[in-house]
C-alpha cells in the first residue's frame, strides 16, 4: 500500500496487488485491446476476424482463462467440496455437460440465437468481473471513501446495457422500424446509468468533504467499468469485430487474477492438494491445453471446407459450448456469498 505526500491526503494509491501487476493486469490491457482492433481494421473484412483470433492467441488470451476456470479443480480440496452428493454431481458434472451438448445442438438448428445467446451471456459475465473487481478495491478498513455498492453495481450495468443496445440496433435492427424504436431503451438505459454515476461522485465528494481519501486507483478502474462497452456499442463490423476490445480487458483482468490466487494460495510449500508442486506451472499448463484444445476444434471446422456442413456446425457449438461451461462453472467458483470461495480465494484476493 503506498500513499502519495502527507500534504495531499484526499488522494492515495492502494493498489489491490502491487502497482505493477494492477497496471499490467486491469489498465494497460485497454491501450493494448485498442491496438490490437486498429490493426484488425488494417486488414480487409475477410481476414479481421482471422487477425483477431490470432492476436488473441498468441497473447495467450482466448481460451486460456477458460484453462484457468479448469485449474481450480486440479486443487483437491476444491474437487472435494464441488463433486460431492448429489448436488455436486448435478451443478458441476450433469449441468455442465448438458449445457455443452445443448449448445453444440443449438448451433446446428438455431444459429444465430445460439451466437447472440453467447455474446449476451459473454458481455453480462465481463461486466460482472468488472463489479467483482471493483469491490475488491474498496475493501479497506481505513478512511477511505466507500460508494454504496448498488451505487457500484448499477452505474456499470445501466452503462453497459446502453451501450450493448447500441450494438444491437447498429447490427441487428438496420434498416427496419426497430430501429428508430430502439432509440428509446437506449435512451432510458443511458440517463439511468447517467444518474447512477453522477450519484457515484456526489457520493465520493460528501465523503471526501467529510475527511475520506479517495483510492485513485480504485476510482480509475470505475471509470474504466462505465465506460467498458463503448467500442463495443460504436466500433466494429459484427459480434467478434465489436467484442475484441472489451473481450481482451476482460481475459486480462481475469488471467491476472487467477495468477494472483494461484500465485499466494499455494506459496510456502501449501501444494499438498495440487497434483504437481509447481502452481503457477500448473496453472499456465491448464490454460495452454484449453488454448491448444480450442485451436484443434477450430482448425477441424476450417478443415471441413463447408462451414454450413453438420460436423463444421457441431464443432462451432463445441467452442461456442466450452466458453458457456466457463461462464456457468465461474458462477459457483467466484460467488463469495457462498462460504466455500469466500473462505478458499478471497483472503489471497484482498489488498494488502
Amino acid at each position: 500500500m503506498q500513499a502519495i505526500p502527507q500534504n495531499v491526503q484526499s488522494v492515495r494509491f492502494d493498489w489491490m496487488f502491487s502497482p505493477w501487476q494492477d497496471l499490467l493486469f486491469f489498465f494497460l490491457p485497454v491501450p493494448i485491446a485498442f491496438l490490437m482492433f486498429a490493426g484488425a481494421q488494417a486488414f480487409e473484412a475477410t481476414n479481421a476476424l482471422l487477425f483477431a483470433l490470432i492476436a488473441q492467441e498468441v497473447l495467450g488470451l482466448g481460451a486460456f482463462h477458460q484453462g484457468a476456470t479448469w485449474f481450480h479443480f486440479l486443487d483437491k480440496s476444491n474437487r472435494d467440496h464441488y463433486l460431492v452428493g448429489f448436488k455436486g454431481f448435478r451443478d458441476f458434472i450433469a449441468a455442465p455437460l448438458a449445457l455443452f451438448l445443448v449448445t453444440m445442438a443449438a448451433e446446428v438448428y438455431v444459429p444465430a440465437l445460439t451466437f447472440f445467446v453467447y455474446v449476451c451471456w459473454s458481455l453480462n459475465h465481463a461486466v460482472q468481473q468488472n463489479v467483482g473487481v471493483l469491490l475488491l478495491y474498496q475493501n479497506s478498513k481505513s478512511e477511505e471513501a466507500r460508494i454504496p455498492r448498488n451505487i457500484q453495481v448499477w452505474s456499470q450495468r445501466w452503462m453497459a446495457l446502453c451501450f450493448a443496445l447500441m450494438f444491437f440496433r447498429r447490427v441487428l435492427v438496420p434498416g427496419t422500424p426497430l430501429m428508430d424504436l430502439m432509440w428509446v431503451p437506449i435512451g432510458i438505459c443511458a440517463l439511468t446509468g447517467l444518474g447512477y454515476s453522477i450519484l457515484y461522485i456526489v457520493k465520493l465528494a460528501n465523503q471526501l468533504a467529510a475527511g475520506k481519501y479517495v483510492n485513485l486507483p480504485g476510482f480509475m478502474f470505475w471509470l474504466v467499468c462505465i465506460t467498458y462497452l463503448i467500442p463495443f456499442g460504436l466500433l466494429g463490423k459484427n459480434y467478434n469485430d465489436a467484442l475484441l476490445i472489451p473481450l481482451v480487458v476482460h481475459w486480462c483482468q481475469y488471467i491476472g487474477i487467477n495468477y494472483v490466487v494461484a500465485q499466494r494460495k499455494y506459496q510456502g510449500g501449501r501444494t499438498e492438494n495440487l497434483p504437481m508442486k509447481r502452481p503457477l506451472v500448473l496453472y499456465a499448463l491448464s490454460g495452454f491445453s484449453l488454448v491448444g484444445f480450442v485451436a484443434l476444434l477450430t482448425y477441424f471446422q476450417s478443415d471441413q471446407g463447408n462451414n454450413q456442413s453438420l460436423s463444421g456446425q457441431l464443432l462451432r457449438g463445441a467452442v461456442l459450448g466450452l466458453g458457456m461451461v466457463h461462464y456457468y462453472l465461474d458462477g459457483f467458483i467466484w460467488r463469495f456469498r457462498d462460504k466455500f470461495p469466500r473462505d478458499a480465494m478471497l483472503p489471497y484476493l484482498v489488498r494488502r
